[in-house]
């Protein structure tokens, strides 16, 4: 069986062309009908193909590319009109030479105008226990999903999308409950161990630096790499200014970074502005950390997320007038 298939995919007219934003994929432009698809991209005999209605009320079509192999090209379609193209597998590239699997620092490079979401509770086995994150670039009509390998400890393109210019995307046209499409905001609410500093670095204060060097786990990996206090490096950590109750108090995230880090866990500190200076509020080992919308006593709330290879934690913290304290903790396994 399985070399007939693989005759069958050599002896296949298989399509040629590239990836062009907000527009086409082989030729097969947005709009396009299943029957100008399948022209392009030809069926399989042995119903390697599927069709069927999917959850945003239209249907879906699938090439598997058997060549290659790899799971191919997908179509969404509303009223047999093509609203969404997804490419998932190499064969082809948009003209700067992009494809599948390219790294997701690549991809931000090359469109610097993207934002980045999060498909939140997507972790899964299959795309590295972690929630698939995107790059999009609304103005183009291009998204990256992006997947975490567990080997490299890094993000590789999973799936190019191509959809309208200036119009809404969601990965496969809308994202079905449990999960939820999350658009990182421009004020950086979210921090992770897999980011290797905050995304607009600030100078850390001296009273922040002065506490920090008083931390236990801080004042370990100073003797370990035989460092006096006074000359600890600047690069060990990354700050980041944050509004825990109003826009117009300057608060101050601090995530450790170089020796201070782990592999799969950094430490997180966060310092409430006072009157009298900068206060600790919270000391936290994380993999992430989520300011989130909602408030306890005029305060953020925070999330911190600890992910394992078959588990995900969530624990809530809420501020007591003081500092945050442990308020509610889930966890579920990572399918």
């Amino acid at each position: 069986m399985c070399c007939l298939v693989s005759f069958r995919a050599w002896n296949q007219t298989l399509p040629k062309g590239s990836i062009v934003p907000g527009n086409s994929v082989a030729g097969v432009k947005l709009g396009s009908s299943l029957a100008d698809f399948t022209a392009v991209f030809p069926k399989h005999n042995e119903g390697d193909q599927s069709l069927g209605h999917d959850l945003c009320s239209g249907e879906s079509y699938q090439w598997l590319d058997l060549d290659i192999p790899a799971s191919g090209v997908f179509v969404y379609l509303r009223d047999d009109k093509i609203y969404q193209f997804r490419v998932q597998t190499p064969r082809f590239a948009l003209a700067n030479g992009l494809k599948v699997n390219a790294s997701e620092e690549k991809v931000k490079r090359l469109y610097p105008g993207g934002r980045a979401y999060v498909r939140r509770y997507s972790d899964s086995k299959v795309v590295g226990g972690r929630d698939l994150r995107y790059w999009v670039d609304d103005i183009s009509g291009i998204a990256f999903e992006l997947y975490w390998d567990q080997r490299y400890k890094r993000r590789f393109v999973r799936s190019i999308d191509v959809f309208r210019s200036g119009t809404e995307y969601k990965p496969e046209g809308c994202i079905a409950p449990p999960q939820e499409w999350w658009r990182y905001p421009l004020q950086q609410l979210h921090f992770s161990a897999e980011d290797r500093s905050v995304n607009k670095p600030v100078t850390i204060p001296p009273d922040v630096l002065a506490m920090l060097k008083k931390d236990e786990m801080v004042g370990n990996v100073l003797e370990s790499e035989n460092t006096p206090v006074e000359k600890i490096p600047l690069e060990w950590f990354s700050a980041a200014e944050i509004h825990l109750s109003n826009a117009r108090h300057s608060d101050l995230l601090v995530m450790a970074t170089g020796p201070l880090a782990g592999g799969n866990v950094v430490t997180f500190w966060v310092f409430r502005a006072t009157t009298h200076g900068y206060e600790l509020a919270l000391t936290a080992p994380a993999h992430d950390l989520i300011l989130m919308n909602t408030r306890w006593k005029g305060y953020r709330d925070i999330e911190l997320v600890a992910l394992t290879a078959v588990q995900y934690t969530s624990v809530l913290c809420r501020f007591d007038g003081e500092r945050y304290k442990k308020y509610k903790v889930r966890s579920r396994p990572i399918r």
